[in-house]
């Protein structure tokens, strides 16, 4: 055989040879591809077997009035902030509220300073809750965060000022004592009185896994959940598992859990679901993120969830959680 044809052997086979190994890298990373779970088929597939719901809650406008303008029937706290429940009457705007299932809701600021009040599409999260038979309360009023940063603004509501906004109440469901609540991620959160009324199951379903219960859900509730043990009994029509299970997974990397529960619950999941983005230095990042809300939190003023202007920020804060 000819050197010529020797160096086109030994060249065909150096080519067969990288051809082979490349084969092999190939038929790997497609074995390990497979084995991986498959996050958007599987996504698909439970969201397609959880029944789906739907929900409408009232809307309102926002108009602060003096306190003075209070209807009789109203009680304020004296120089506090308060919520209190309205009532109806027997003429036809009354009735027409009834029918509608829309609670009056009073929001009263009889406190010497101004606030902020933070919404979304000029909501500011008022949402019913019952007490089961668990003793505890839930709450039975869906809620679904807007990707549009333009839906959240925050309403002045000045000194000695009140304004009435609307609850939901169910016409029909289950009876239980129920009370309307703020629930916009403050400590101090504010109520109103419990009454006899009623809610539904399909809204409290509907509540279970919503956005606002995975922002507030503790690093046990979040495991599950983001390990799918655990997943809605009742979807809204407009909700998708993808978009709550990024909402789940940016509560649990926050900052706001305890590190070590959290890191180690992050590293557990991002291994079962690689979808998720886990930062390159957990540990660090999250260190960062923790000392960052904690020092944002100590420097903000705000009472029950609401701002105070540099005035208020003057004012001692008593340790009931009211002003």
């Amino acid at each position: 055989m000819s050197s010529y044809n020797k160096r086109r052997l030994l060249t065909l086979l150096g080519l067969l040879s990288v051809a082979a190994v490349g084969l092999e890298l190939h038929s790997r990373l497609l074995t390990r591809l497979w084995k991986l779970p498959q996050v958007p088929s599987e996504n698909a597939r439970q969201e397609e077997a959880i029944p789906k719901g739907f929900a409408r809650y009232p809307w309102y406008k926002w108009q602060p009035q003096p306190t003075t303008e209070l209807p009789a029937t109203i009680r304020k706290v004296e120089g506090k902030i308060s919520l209190q429940l309205g009532g109806y009457g027997s003429d036809a705007a009354s009735q027409e509220l009834l029918s509608s299932g829309r609670q009056p809701v009073y929001l009263i600021n009889d406190s010497d300073y101004d606030l902020q009040v933070p919404s979304q599409d000029s909501d500011i999260y008022l949402r019913l809750e019952a007490k089961l038979e668990d003793g505890r309360w839930h709450r039975a009023q869906y809620h679904q965060h807007s990707g549009c940063g333009n839906s959240y603004i925050r309403h002045d509501l000045p000194a000695h000022h009140f304004v009435c906004i609307y609850g939901h109440s169910p016409n029909s469901g289950r009876a239980a004592k129920v009370r309307y609540a703020i629930h916009n991620g403050s400590d101090d959160m504010l109520v109103t009185d419990e009454f006899q009324g009623s809610y539904s199951t399909d809204d409290l379903a509907l509540s279970e896994f919503d956005d606002m219960a995975l922002s507030e859900a503790d690093v046990p509730t979040l495991r599950s959940f983001l390990l799918r043990e655990t997943k809605p009994s009742l979807l809204h029509y407009h909700q998708r598992l993808e978009y709550l299970r990024a909402t789940a997974w940016h509560a649990l990397t926050s900052g706001k859990h305890d590190l070590n529960a959290a890191i180690s619950a992050a590293r557990e999941i991002h291994v079962f679901d690689p979808s998720l983005s886990l930062p390159g230095n957990l540990e660090s990042t999250l260190k960062t993120w923790t000392e960052s809300r904690n020092k944002e939190k100590a420097a903000m003023r705000r009472v029950h969830g609401f701002y105070m202007n540099d005035k208020a920020a003057a004012i001692p804060h008593q340790n009931n959680g009211t002003p």
